[in-house]
């Protein structure tokens, strides 16, 4: 998923931004990164994957967007 080395290529130009300096553009988004993420990072006590983690914390990352005023 995504594209191989993307980052090693993006390295020379690539820079952090503040999420304020986004306020009031549209961004694109690829949600199946935030889904994997969640799917394998949000686990409870005993490793087992917690129900609609990928839904809730996909969620949450879009409504801080919003928050930002930042158009996803």
């Amino acid at each position: 998923m995504g594209v191989n080395k993307l980052w090693t290529l993006l390295k020379a130009i690539a820079r952090n931004v503040s999420m304020e300096t986004l306020e009031g553009k549209t961004l694109a988004i690829d949600a199946s990164i935030f889904l994997m993420q969640f799917i394998y990072a949000a686990r409870d006590e005993e490793g087992h994957m917690i129900k609609n983690a990928h839904i809730t914390g996909t969620l949450r990352r879009i409504l801080k967007l919003l928050n930002y005023r930042i158009r996803p």
